[in-house]
């Protein structure tokens, strides 16, 4: 739904009629105007591109099966005249999910340990933690009918409801460099937030030597929160969903 089905809210100042489901479209202007007056919290919704009550009844957002199902129709943005595709990995990927993880280069900086193996039979494994775990959101990068990456995001606490998150990434060596990242983590964070209305943060950690993850965090809108130490070599980024219309 897009912001030209705004008048499906009705055109009044009456609290009962603003506050109706998310479905009914974004706010207009005066609307707006009212709300602010009144007190009224509103949100900015990324799917119909506009402003809702940040309390109406969220009737759009899915739940964590239909995230999770194979089915699924992907998210495409193009890049370098390449385009971009975030979808669910597929079993039959194995062969490259392992020949990727073999890379001793990728594992540099990541905070999971490098397994002692990295066979098809491991990766098919991890594929069967990918596709069904509840406690995460996970998505193939492709790019050209190729997966070249993976984005995930971690819930913290509630994974019906999760307020926050754990964003992380890692990318083919054979596509660094080409800001296929940067497109892949604004898609994914997009894509969150879209679809969990509770989620009001996404943070991430990294290594204080990976001068191309903190580049690319930070094009994309993640802000530094701390600096590394000898302790703690991990910086910690975040991002929010902005709530508030000021």
């Amino acid at each position: 739904m897009s912001n030209t089905t705004a008048s499906s809210r009705k055109s009044t100042g009456h609290r009962a009629s603003i506050l109706g489901p998310r479905s009914d479209g974004v706010l207009d202007v005066d609307q707006i105007a009212y709300c602010k007056a009144a007190g009224i919290p509103l949100a900015y919704d990324p799917v119909q591109i506009g402003i809702v009550p940040l309390e109406c009844e969220d009737d759009i957002s899915p739940s964590i099966d239909q995230l999770q199902d194979a089915n699924r129709p992907a998210m495409t943005q193009a890049s370098f005249g390449r385009a971009i595709v975030l979808r669910p990995w597929r079993s039959e990927e194995a062969t490259l999910l392992a020949e990727m993880l073999s890379d001793p280069l990728l594992w540099r900086y990541l905070p999971e340990g490098r397994p002692a193996e990295m066979s098809v039979a491991v990766a098919r494994d991890l594929l069967e933690i990918i596709n069904k775990g509840r406690h995460h959101l996970v998505a193939a990068v492709e790019i050209e009918g190729r997966p070249v990456g993976l984005v995930r995001l971690l819930f913290d606490g509630d994974n019906e409801a999760p307020e926050s998150g754990e964003i992380s990434y890692w990318f083919d060596r054979r596509v660094w460099g080409q800001r296929i990242g940067s497109r892949a983590v604004t898609m994914f964070t997009q894509r969150c937030f879209a679809d969990f209305s509770s989620l009001t943060s996404i943070w991430a950690r990294v290594h204080c030597d990976n001068e191309a993850s903190s580049r690319l965090l930070a094009r994309v809108g993640y802000q530094s929160e701390c600096s590394s130490n000898a302790a703690m070599p991990w910086i910690r980024y975040h991002i929010t969903r902005d709530i508030r219309v000021n």
